[in-house]
Order: structure tokens, then C-alpha cells, then sequence
């Protein structure tokens, strides 16, 4: 099943970025997106600036799991009625 495509104005969303990282300095903290090749994803990960330590990720590793858990009993639900 092919998810629906969402259309975002690449300067609009740099534009954005570029006030969310600077808000987070404020607080000695920064922002990494990333693709979790586990999970086929785009992951935003919040950073301490001083440790290194990731201190929120967006979506949160648990939700991750979930969908890829939910994602697997659809396709066994499939294959059976098949």
C-alpha cells in the first residue's frame, strides 16, 4: 500500500529549520534529521550539545517499533485470506 505523497516548499521547510535550530541553541541543544534504514524512515533526533546524548527523537523508538509490528501482522492478516 502506497502511502499518500505530501508536497512541502523546500524553502519554506529550510526556512523553518533554520528557526528551530536556532531556538534550540538557546539551550545548548541540537538537531539532526536522519534516515533509520531499520525501520525505512526519516527520524529527528534532538541533541546535547556538550555529551553527544540524544535527548528526544520524533517519533520515539517504541512508536517505530510499533508500526513495524503493526506492519507485519497486516501482512500475515493478508497472506491468510488469501
Amino acid at each position: 500500500m502506497k502511502e499518500p505523497s505530501l508536497r512541502i516548499d523546500k524553502e519554506k521547510l529550510k526556512e523553518i529549520a533554520e528557526h528551530f535550530k536556532e531556538f534550540l541553541t538557546l539551550f545548548d541543544l541540537d538537531a539532526k534529521i536522519v534516515y533509520d534504514k531499520k525501520y525505512e524512515t526519516l527520524v529527528v533526533q534532538v541533541i546535547r550539545k556538550d555529551t553527544g546524548e540524544i535527548i528526544k527523537q520524533i517519533p520515539p523508538e517504541e512508536l517505530l517499533k510499533l508500526s513495524q509490528r503493526l506492519q507485519e501482522l497486516v501482512g500475515i492478516l493478508l497472506q491468510q485470506k488469501v
